[in-house]
């Protein structure tokens, strides 16, 4: 406990524990469209992005973000390998520019609604999906 100059005592609460401090790095996202998904993951290994593969196949077909592009630590990068054997991702705690990404890569239809972060999903992680499959999320700040 401490006292400040006019006698009084300082309770103010404890500081909480700081996060996790990561340093960010910015690299650029190169061409990978028509590479194998192996060379994908070997070129993206020192990005220290999160990779995130859609569909089954073992050749790139569609990226996001575009080859060009800047890409920071923790982004997520979306590989598009097929569009017939799509898993829906775990999308808890994505930024809507990271739905809007899945979106982009993947050619499904997605409905955003709100702000902030997703807080549900229509269809279950793990569920196989189309371009028939009607996915919404919810966000909230």
């Amino acid at each position: 406990m401490t006292y400040n100059f006019a006698g009084q005592q300082d309770v103010s609460e404890p500081s909480a524990p700081s996060a996790e401090i990561v340093p960010i790095h910015e690299s650029t996202m190169p061409s990978l469209i028509n590479h194998t998904l192996t060379y994908a993951q070997n070129k993206l290994a020192d990005s220290e992005c999160d990779v995130i593969v859609l569909g089954g196949g073992e050749e790139i077909i569609d990226q996001f973000p575009q080859a060009g592009e800047m890409v920071v630590t923790r982004q997520k990068i979306f590989l598009l390998t097929d569009t017939y054997q799509i898993t829906m991702p775990d999308m808890n705690g994505w930024t809507r520019k990271e739905v809007s990404g899945f979106w982009k890569a993947s050619g499904l239809p997605v409905k955003i609604e709100g702000y902030g972060k997703v807080v549900s999903q229509n269809i279950p992680p793990g569920t196989l999906v189309n371009k028939q499959t009607a996915i919404e999320v919810v966000l909230q700040e």
